[in-house]
């Protein structure tokens, strides 16, 4: 009996180190926020700035000159809006990547480009 417990008490041990206790896979949700207008409009990219903001990259159909234009937002570092722009022609536009540039610029990439 006393080796049939001390397997018991050494399986058992080995599953709490296995298993951890109490630890959670959901992400924490530091802030939401919604931005664009009455139409479709989507974010397809998101990076963080140097300011610790972020920037984000899309498309809007609420807001421009065509079908759909190039959308970037720029956040503070509490999801707070500090300007929006957008860019495109007549036809449709959409903005895939936007990359902060080491001049403090921006560089993004564009299926109509």
């Amino acid at each position: 009996m006393g080796n049939k417990a001390a397997l018991i008490t050494l399986l058992a041990g080995i599953l709490l180190i296995l298993v951890p206790v109490g630890v959670s896979a959901e992400p924490v949700v530091e802030w939401e926020k919604t931005f664009g207008g009455s139409d479709n409009d989507y974010g397809w990219s998101v990076q963080q700035t140097s300011d610790g903001g972020y920037i984000i990259a899309g498309e809007t159909r609420s807001y421009g000159t065509g079908y759909s234009d190039v959308y970037l937002v720029k956040t503070d570092p509490a999801g707070n809006l500090q300007w929006q722009k957008t860019f495109g022609e007549s036809s449709d536009d959409s903005g895939h990547s936007v990359q902060q540039t080491s001049d403090g610029g921006w560089h993004g990439g564009s299926n109509s480009l």
